[in-house]
């Protein structure tokens, strides 16, 4: 009867490292899928921007966010390259939603919220937002 149990114990274990091999793998392939598509939406965008023409209806909102603030400080845009940026992006539904994280209990998404809109805070809709948020702020994070 113990034998029995050992045997059903060592199996058990044995199954769960394999899901967790298992697991990691799956893992990994789906964060090199995930780098491999903001490698190449920034190759777009960059390739766009040397162009001067800009389609972005091609680039996904989020990675194009992210892209536009980590880029934004160091790129100097023409003009209207970066209000098409700032009124495509404001259009989407993300940053309705970034918006949205601005009035949220947890300071982490508040802070993050901010980082991600402070580039479009050009655009009358952000900068009402962002003026309401930190009014409301009661922390000096």
């Amino acid at each position: 009867m113990s034998s029995n149990l050992a045997l059903i114990i060592t199996f058990s274990v044995i199954g769960a490292d394999l899901l967790l091999i298992l697991s990691l793998l799956v893992l990994r392939m789906v964060r090199a899928v995930a780098t491999r598509k903001r490698i190449q939406t920034e190759e777009i965008l960059l390739g766009q921007l040397g162009e001067g023409t800009l389609t972005l209806d091609k680039l996904h909102p989020k990675q194009l966010l992210k892209l536009y603030t980590r880029y934004a400080s160091s790129v100097v845009l023409q003009e209207a390259q970066e209000l098409q940026i700032q009124a495509y992006l404001v259009s989407t539904s993300l940053v309705a939603s970034k918006i949205k994280h601005l009035r949220s209990p947890l300071a982490l998404r508040r802070i993050e919220a901010i980082a991600l809109l402070k580039r479009l805070a050009k655009h009358e809709k952000v900068n009402l937002a962002l003026l309401e948020a930190l009014k409301q702020e009661k922390s000096q994070v």
